[in-house]
């Protein structure tokens, strides 16, 4: 639900200099902008002298119409949400611009971008539209490209009609390609299949021992995984052990490159978890439906059971989570 993006520096440095094209101009980019805020990342070199070439271009943008300032404030919530993510090549791709007088074209050389869905370009610049996936600026609003973006703000899986290999490439992939860190948040996966004694729900147990894994398999960037859940108070500790040893042996039988948290929440009375269930990483907002209850069998084959996935606002995940800290729940 995330899409590698290229914006050459070029497009936001130079204007049109008639006065009713600039305004149209810029509130192209500006749409653009947002829309990458949605579910976008914008790839830059490992010094990041791509970014610091768009800021600096946004620096001379026009005061009137908001149109600078605007600009600005939508770069730096990209920026805040970890949107800009540096990359470089690690295999041959065949991507070569032939702008050899601006060195923003050259640094553009050295990105892998073997998984990028856009790049976007001049209008006037007859070489960079030969790149993979280019779309001239004028172009961008009927593009492909921006239909397939606006229909994964929230995706709809039907009962059994997503394989398992679909929704990894569809939406948890590409989540977890630059993620540095992530939250699952879902009251149900700390409950129990026995009221006397403290059972794990084997439903949540299939879903995360294949999430997980294929987490740590999408991204070497990933530093830590939370899962937030709660139990009644007198099983919590038993719940919480129950939980950290499987956890332990699934990160050990796969070689978690993350570390893996529970947080085990006490359930007293109108102190719990939400009913919402989320999933947090520190790029992307999303709530999902049936939350991590996604598999309707233990088979290899098994397909996802039917769930909704929705991006929300990304400040979702510093209010929820610093709620959720709040509450009283098992040290370990």
């Amino acid at each position: 639900m995330l899409f590698e993006t290229l914006h050459l520096p070029k497009i936001y440095a130079t204007l049109p200099a008639d006065d009713e094209a600039k305004w149209l101009y810029c509130e192209r980019l500006i749409s653009i902008l947002e829309e990458s805020l949605t579910n976008c990342v914008l790839l830059v070199d490992e010094q990041e002298d791509l970014r610091h070439a768009m800021l600096t271009a946004l620096a001379n943008w026009p005061i009137k119409h908001n149109f600078g300032p605007r600009a600005r404030e939508l770069y730096a919530s990209l920026w805040q949400a970890g949107r800009f993510v540096r990359t470089s090549k690690r295999a041959a791709v065949p991507f070569v611009t032939m702008c050899l007088d601006d060195p923003n074209c050259i640094k553009c050389n050295e990105l892998e971008i073997s998984t990028v869905k856009l790049v976007l370009v001049p209008d006037k610049c007859a070489c960079c539209h030969t790149l993979p996936n280019a779309i001239r600026l004028p172009e961008y609003s009927y593009s492909t490209f921006r239909i397939e973006r606006k229909k994964a703000e929230s995706v709809i899986i039907p009962a059994l009609a997503w394989e398992k290999e679909r929704f990894l490439e569809k939406v948890w992939n590409p989540i977890f390609r630059y993620a540095k860190e992530a939250e699952f948040v879902d009251r149900n996966i700390g409950g129990s299949n026995n009221r006397k004694q403290y059972s794990p729900r084997k439903n949540y147990e299939r879903t995360l021992a294949w999430l997980l894994p294929a987490a740590n398999d999408s991204g070497k960037h990933l530093e830590r995984v939370t899962i937030y859940t709660q139990c009644s108070n007198v099983n919590a500790e038993t719940a919480y052990g129950i939980w950290k040893r499987w956890g332990d042996e699934l990160a050990k039988e796969h070689d978690f490159h993350f570390k893996l948290d529970f947080r085990f929440i006490r359930q007293q009375g109108a102190l719990e978890i939400p009913h919402d269930r989320y999933l947090f990483t520190d790029q992307i907002a999303l709530s999902i439906g049936r939350g991590f209850d996604l598999l309707s069998d233990d088979s290899p084959d098994s397909a996802v059971r039917e769930t909704k996935i929705n991006i929300e606002p990304f400040a979702m995940r510093r209010s929820t989570i610093s709620k959720l800290d709040m509450l009283p729940r098992v040290e370990g």
